[in-house]
């Protein structure tokens, strides 16, 4: 709609978009401004708390914020009313059943180099798998394990070069034929200098301990950690002037829950509550007595949590003992969480191969004899969506 009013004013506008996002899920489409042989870009509407939509770095491939992560783009191609025969939508030899949605429409071209640096990058295919085949696409990955193609590569020699890739991106090869995509190759991973790593499963193996599914924000990880050293108090005045200390939190949170004991158990206070030297990045308490009931209370917190010394608790009503706290800080719920159930896959040739499924009985997960060198990817059972891969080493996770 802007497109047409802005183009009825002589004014040169575009719609561009992202067929697949590189890190992430979902796609995207704007508007261009085409100015002196550049591509101006706006979005069309204002999202009220989405500020980064207007980041004039947000396609550029070097966009990271740390609330929302990284932005990566595989591609951007411009939609235009010309058709653009090319690839396998010009070649007699491909049927059209034989090519992926995206690439069945010739109305659109190629961008990606106004918005970010790109590399050609050639692949080496799978003989067996490539036989009487004349194209390969490369693929992101999306929901669910699936693999969602977003540029085509000509086969010549059992190998293919994909055009104009972003970088910091993972990808797949696949072929594609009546519908169905057949991995044929390793998936790679091209890095921000333009070289490519390739994910081949080791024969050896190792065991790894993993705690998340999906990559932690760092502004949510730097807001957990000023809970460090934050006190933990009880009262039976309101302004908590008569407190009491029953524990300090003597480490630095990460984005999960925490169960905390108090050993001053006799003791009974009608207030509880977390109070921090720091802004306070508590969201949620749950006070225990007699090591299983849930206490109900009201929550209770300081008058602006934006400032230092603040705090945030709960009114029992009456006095009351208690022998644990439960609290977390603010967090996307991606962590492994108590009671769930997991699978974990390692991918080897874009085929996702199962090591097992698990119900997490505390907030990490073990397995043992894990391919090295693998990429893995852990998916929940339970509920949610938000899973992405990752790689093991030197104890961590490195996410993809």
């Amino acid at each position: 709609f802007n497109t047409y009013i802005v183009a009825s004013e002589g004014i040169p506008m575009a719609v561009d978009f992202v067929p697949a996002w590189g890190n992430k899920k979902g796609q995207h489409q704007w508007n261009s401004l085409i100015y002196g042989g550049k591509s101006i870009y706006f979005e069309s509407y204002w999202e009220p708390n989405n500020n980064w939509n207007y980041n004039p770095r947000i396609y550029s491939n070097q966009f990271e914020d740390p609330y929302i992560g990284k932005i990566r783009l595989p591609k951007v191609y411009r939609h235009t009313y010309s058709n653009n025969l090319k690839g396998p939508i010009s070649d007699d030899r491909v049927s059209l059943k034989n090519i992926p949605n995206l690439f069945r429409n010739s109305k659109f071209i190629d961008v990606s180099e106004q918005y970010f640096s790109t590399v050609n990058i050639e692949v080496e295919l799978s003989k067996k798998v490539i036989k009487n085949n004349n194209y390969a696409y490369l693929c992101v990955l999306g929901l669910k394990k699936r693999w969602i193609p977003i540029q085509w590569g000509e086969i010549k020699n059992n190998k293919a070069v994909f055009k104009k890739m972003g970088k910091d991106i993972l990808y797949q090869p696949i072929i594609y034929k009546y519908g169905r995509k057949t991995p044929c190759g390793d998936p790679i991973y091209l890095n921000y200098e333009g070289e490519i790593i390739t994910f081949k499963t080791s024969k050896s193996k190792h065991n790894i301990r993993i705690g998340r599914k999906y990559p932690p924000k760092e502004g949510l990880l730097e807001e957990a950690s000023l809970a460090k050293n934050a006190l933990i108090q009880g009262a039976n005045k309101e302004d908590f002037s008569d407190a009491d200390n029953l524990k300090q939190i003597d480490f630095e949170p990460k984005l999960r829950p925490y169960e905390l004991a108090i050993h001053a158990t006799t003791a009974k206070y009608r207030y509880y509550r977390i109070v921090s030297k720091n802004k306070i990045t508590i969201r949620k308490i749950i006070l225990i007595q007699n090591e299983e009931t849930l206490l109900e209370g009201k929550l209770i917190k300081s008058a602006n949590s934006n400032t230092k010394n603040t705090w945030i608790g709960l009114d029992l009503g009456s006095p009351k003992s208690v022998t644990k706290i439960r609290f977390s800080p603010r967090n996307n719920r991606n962590y492994v969480n108590k009671g769930f159930e997991y699978e974990l896959f390692y991918i080897k040739k874009g085929e996702f191969i199962s090591l097992g499924k698990k119900k997490a009985n505390s907030y990490n997960l073990e397995y043992k004899n894990v391919p090295k060198n693998a990429l893995l990817y852990l998916e929940c059972l339970t509920r949610g969506k938000q899973e992405r891969p990752f790689y093991y080493k030197n104890g961590k996770q490195i996410w993809l």
